[in-house]
């Protein structure tokens, strides 16, 4: 379209007007918006490229970092202004800085297109996207590995084939689930390798004609190498399909703990009851309470499934190089992060806030569940296992046929199956002794799962120190905002100096509220594990008071917090119930 005004970067060749449906159908400004600051990185990194190639004088490259700068202020205060004309956030930026300093604007897409330019803004927002996910994950990770340390006493029965299966610890079960989301972990960070990839310098397919030094800008834009192919950089979206496979490899997991936690929580098992905060009710039945963070954290997982796979279908056809087809790659990224960035969230409170009921998990157990140790019995005395696994069976096809458990067996009526059945056969029937044997390593005994606790917290431990996600500045803390990836420390940094600095993902009043009452459901839960849980319950009473009140809401937080941490200056994000309990558990 040649528009009137000369808006579109691309409309020089065409004659007369784009068919407004087209305009509307072509246009990407409604999602790719959220890359604005990722963009003007680039495009202020992309300018000192120029200056130092001669194509633009110093003075042209102030004007247009001064003006970036004022569309980065405008962005962050929520008032720049989308124009109709507006196809793209490249389009968006460039356009209001030609109405802010006018004719060096012009020269900022000197030898870049935006093939390089869109896919450079992509792994820069995706870049800071992996960080803030893997917070989100080693919290999670934290409150489950800490939560398995205090619990490490309760048993209850492992299932397999939704049958009872053997006893084990209900730690052991909570670290399943924690090692399964560690490896989402690693992954995770192999993949932000493959993203800090610099494209920036490839142009459209065939590379800059220019000297741009593209080693400076992956300097000024911290990426660790630089691509390879200017062909391949501006069409290939691997990142993109990587990220979303692990999108639903990590959900996956999650959706297969929620669901164990679900069937756990029915009436028919009673093994835990959900916090009111993570639950919700009947319009109809008022006797109801409903495991919604659970089921809806389930269903997320279709939800970023189909994400995966349907991009995945686009890729699939295309030729080489770019095409518009990539435009589909920007809403499935944001939508899985969002996803997962909320799962991972939803999904440690409910493991901070959950309480177990121990005596109805070890009353669950039952004598049935010990005939692999009847069969071990026999091999500790020399039969082969296959032939003990056939005598067992036998044991319990007689105890079914007499309809009594299998502990009641009298040794006359074990004989019948094997004479080698004496009267120390009683001590086969004690379920503590029974997860005891299982002491190798990665096993149930007590012993295990407390090498699997502290291999845990090691791990944990390497994680968090190679990852920065605080600032610290004399008197505050600034923090990444944990609904959107970071752009530079000057976007992070808060206007006013603060204690602290706080993750918020719904309404606040609300959130503060409901985590308070979360915390001292916890309380009540893990009673005795630490000294200072007494006072958390406390705390928390405190903070829910202040929420009663009107515009409270940061004294709120403040009561709570430095009456837990008095002599703690920095919060690591997300601050949530969990990092408050491992605090105090550690």
């Amino acid at each position: 379209m040649a528009s009137a005004d000369g808006s579109k970067l691309w409309g020089g060749r065409f004659v007369g007007d784009t068919d407004p449906i087209m305009e509307k159908f072509n246009a990407s400004i409604a999602y790719d918006k959220r890359m604005w600051d990722a963009d003007i990185r680039g495009s202020k990194a992309y300018a000192k490229a120029l200056e130092k190639a001669k194509l633009v004088t110093a003075e042209e490259k102030d004007k247009i970092l001064h003006g970036m700068d004022q569309i980065h202020d405008e962005w962050a205060k929520g008032v720049f202004d989308v124009k109709p004309g507006d196809e793209d956030i490249h389009t968006a930026n460039e356009r209001r800085l030609k109405e802010l300093i006018g004719e060096p604007a012009g020269k900022l897409h000197t030898g870049r297109s935006r093939n390089d330019q869109v896919v450079t803004d992509m792994r820069l927002w995706l870049r800071d996207a992996i960080s803030i996910l893997k917070g989100n994950a080693l919290q999670l990770i934290t409150t489950m590995v800490e939560r398995a340390a205090v619990e490490i006493d309760v048993l209850f029965p492992g299932y397999t084939h939704m049958q009872r299966a053997q006893p084990i610890r209900w730690s052991h079960w909570i670290l399943s689930h924690a090692v399964a989301l560690s490896r989402d972990v690693e992954q995770l960070q192999e993949i932000s390798r493959r993203v800090n990839v610099l494209p920036l310098g490839s142009g459209a397919i065939a590379g800059t004609p220019f000297n741009i030094d593209r080693e400076m800008l992956r300097q000024e834009l911290a990426f660790d190498d630089i691509s390879i192919n200017s062909m391949d950089a501006t069409g290939q979206r691997d990142f993109i399909a990587e990220f979303l496979f692990w999108a639903s490899l990590c959900l996956t997991h999650l959706s297969k703990m929620a669901e164990d936690l679900m069937l756990y929580s029915t009436k028919e098992f009673s093994f835990l009851t959900l916090s009111d905060a993570y639950s919700t009710g009947s319009s109809l039945m008022p006797q109801k309470k409903n495991a919604d963070s659970l089921e809806l954290i389930r269903s997320k997982a279709g939800r970023v499934f189909g994400r995966c796979a349907g991009f995945l279908m686009t890729l699939k056809g295309l030729p080489s190089t770019y095409n518009k087809d990539l435009q589909e790659d920007k809403e499935a990224m944001f939508d899985c992060y969002d996803t997962v960035h909320a799962v991972l969230q939803v999904t440690t409170g409910v493991m901070s806030t959950l309480k177990i009921n121990p005596s109805v998990m070890e009353a669950a157990l039952s004598p049935d569940m010990l005939a692999t140790d009847l069969a071990y019995y026999l091999v500790r005395k020399g039969v082969p296992f296959r032939d003990a696994h056939g005598i067992s069976g036998k044991a319990v096809f007689l105890a079914e046929s007499k309809s009594i458990p299998l502990n009641q067996l009298t040794v006359e009526d074990l004989r019948t199956a094997s004479p080698l059945f004496s009267s120390d056969v009683s001590a086969v029937w004690d379920y503590s002794s029974s997860v005891e044997q299982y002491s190798a390593p990665g096993g149930t005994a007590k012993s295990s799962v407390a090498a699997q606790v502290e291999h845990m917290r090691t791990w944990l431990k390497k994680q968090t120190l190679g990852t920065p996600n605080t600032i610290k500045q004399p008197g505050r803390c600034i923090e990444r905002n944990s609904q959107e990836p970071a752009s530079d420390n000057r976007a992070r940094t808060s206007p006013t100096p603060m204690r602290f600095s706080l993750t918020r993902t719904f309404n606040e009043k609300q959130t503060t509220t409901q985590l308070c009452r979360g915390l001292m459901g916890v309380s009540e839960a893990m009673e005795g594990a630490s000294k200072s849980l007494a006072k958390l319950g406390n705390v928390c009473s405190l903070g829910l008071s202040a929420c009663n009140s009107e515009n409270k809401f940061d004294s709120a937080w403040d009561s709570m917090l430095i009456s837990l941490f008095p002599d703690q200056e920095v919060m690591t994000p997300p601050l949530h119930s969990t990092t408050i309990v491992n605090a105090l558990l550690t």
